[in-house]
């Protein structure tokens, strides 16, 4: 790549995409590649980066998706003394990379073979010192454990300075979503614990603080995977578990929220069906080994996208049917269930490397999250506005009860009062005292 014409001062960052050098099964360093290095290696291929290699077709046979590699491209004509930075953020499933014959950038070890491989893919920074002239870049790739294999997403490469604000900004943008979630979660769990004091335990609110967590754990663990400020010394194999099981735990529980809020948009059996396909698949991913289990991936992906589309299908059916009063609660629950859908299908593009960041699905888990608040408030609204209306029936029946009592003690008092009278009189007689003796009816 010719960076003779770059202008380090009106772009700061560039993205170090197009051909790269591809040697397959071949772990190169910079020796290799020295003019007096006896047998100078002739690349295999040209791989095009950001892409995968499992399916590149090379002499005829395509290429599979374990094995190792070594890519290779040289920077020409850097126009600028100074401190520069490369970032990778996803290489598949294990790298090493090299600057000038200087390791820069290790996440687990890449190996010809799996008993020396270890794995790791979390994205990192590093910072060189170069003169004007030419960088040479070495990128050792190891996989032997996920479908996918290779560099997937771009490498970037700047000015120091530039590079780091902006690892800062992509850090912090993602934690602050992984913060607001957190936050949501500990609300919803001290709503839950008010009501409970108050002898009304609303689980909705319970089920829905578990959602949020759950998304909390699985955004910490993708992207710049921002948990790992807490957990320095996590694996990257509990690491890559954690993600998946908070991933498919949040599916189980989003089920048993819509059952429990709406019986009509997700039926027992389905809610059944579903926890047992996804929960089954969680024991997988625990006891198994990554390259394992991944193989049902895609089925368990198609299980809960069909859940969703149901979902979101029962949801429209729901709001074309309701009262002109339910419209706007029916329209919520619509827009809640399209923004999950929509977040599903955006963390699915960025896991096939489609897309290169999460943005847009933070959107969509943020909107869905507003929404749903929206609706749990307008819950104890409809609850409030319902034991207003009891409380006022109760007064109603209240005054009723006042009025007939009222009206049965003056009706029972005036044929009392007569019985009274007439006894008096058979008593008394009517011209006088009757004689003790003859007081006997």
């Amino acid at each position: 790549m010719d960076l003779s014409t770059w202008d380090y001062q009106q772009q700061k960052i560039i993205k170090l995409d197009g051909e790269w050098e591809f040697y397959w099964n071949q772990l190169l360093m910079r020796e290799h590649f020295i003019e007096s290095s006896t047998v100078k290696p002739a690349p295999t291929a040209w791989m095009e980066v950001p892409s995968r290699w499992n399916g590149k077709v090379i002499d005829g046979q395509p290429l599979p998706a374990f094995g190792s590699a070594t890519y290779r491209m040289v920077l020409k004509n850097l126009p600028v003394n100074g401190v520069f930075a490369l970032k990778k953020t996803n290489i598949r499933f294990s790298s090493a990379i090299y600057v000038n014959g200087h390791l820069l950038i290790e996440d687990g070890k890449p190996a010809i073979s799996t008993a020396d491989y270890q794995s790791g893919n979390i994205p990192q920074i590093g910072l060189f010192s170069s003169e004007k002239g030419d960088v040479e870049i070495i990128i050792q790739v190891s996989n032997y454990e996920y479908v996918n294999a290779s560099i997937p997403v771009s490498l970037t490469f700047g000015e120091e300075a530039a590079m780091l604000e902006n690892q800062q900004k992509s850090t912090a943008r993602e934690f602050s979503t992984v913060a607001i979630l957190g936050t949501l979660s500990l609300i919803f769990v001290i709503c839950f614990v008010a009501a409970a004091l108050y002898r009304k335990k609303d689980y909705s609110l319970l089920v829905f603080a578990i959602i949020c967590l759950l998304l909390a754990i699985y955004h910490g663990l993708i992207g710049e995977r921002s948990l790992l400020l807490f957990f320095p010394n996590l694996s990257f194999i509990v690491l890559y578990k954690v993600k998946d099981i908070s991933s498919i735990s949040c599916f189980i529980v989003l089920a048993i929220f819509f059952y429990q809020m709406h019986k009509s948009i997700i039926s027992l059996k389905l809610t059944q069906l579903v926890t047992i396909i996804l929960g089954s698949f969680i024991i997988l991913v625990a006891i198994l080994p990554i390259r394992t289990y991944t193989l049902f991936s895609s089925y368990v992906i198609i299980v809960y996208e069909l859940m969703l589309i149901w979902m979101l299908y029962r949801v429209a059916i729901l709001y074309i049917r309701s009262a002109e009063v339910n419209r706007i609660k029916s329209l919520l629950l619509f827009l809640a269930i399209l923004a999950i859908n929509l977040y599903s299908i955006d963390v699915i593009l960025f896991a096939l490397s489609i897309k290169e960041n999460l943005w847009l699905g933070q959107f969509y888990i943020v909107a869905f999250n507003i929404i749903m608040i929206v609706l749990i408030v307008l819950r104890f609204f409809e609850a409030y506005h319902t034991i207003d209306e009891m409380k006022n029936q109760l007064i109603g029946l209240d005054k009723i009860k006042d009025e007939f009592l009222s009206n049965t003690s003056h009706e029972l008092k005036t044929p009392l009062n007569a019985i009274v009278n007439i006894t008096a009189t058979l008593l008394n007689g009517v011209e006088g005292p009757v004689p003790k003796g003859k007081r006997r009816i």
